[in-house]
């Protein structure tokens, strides 16, 4: 298991916004990151194959960058949303 800090952007309209999330996986932290973005606002999104984003109507997600961290760091950032989708 390795864990990950990592951005997931969002879009709504001229704003944009970073939220930081903490993950782990045994897999590639992009196409974990990617999951994660794609349910950001719930389920149904339709992807947009350009942009790697995915469109939930009236906001977009899409994934920024991810850093490996080491486990202890991991469990002491508690201000940073886990998600566990």
């Amino acid at each position: 298991m390795k864990y990950y800090l990592g951005e997931i952007n969002t879009y709504m309209g001229e704003i944009s916004v970073s939220t930081m999330v903490k993950f782990k996986t045994i897999g590639d932290p992009a196409q974990k990151l990617d999951a994660l973005a794609s349910n950001f606002w719930g389920e149904g999104a339709k992807r947009d194959f350009d942009t790697g984003n995915y469109d939930f109507g009236d906001k977009v997600a899409g994934i920024g960058c991810w850093q490996e961290v080491q486990k202890k760091t991991f469990m002491d950032l508690s201000i940073i949303v886990e998600l566990f989708r």
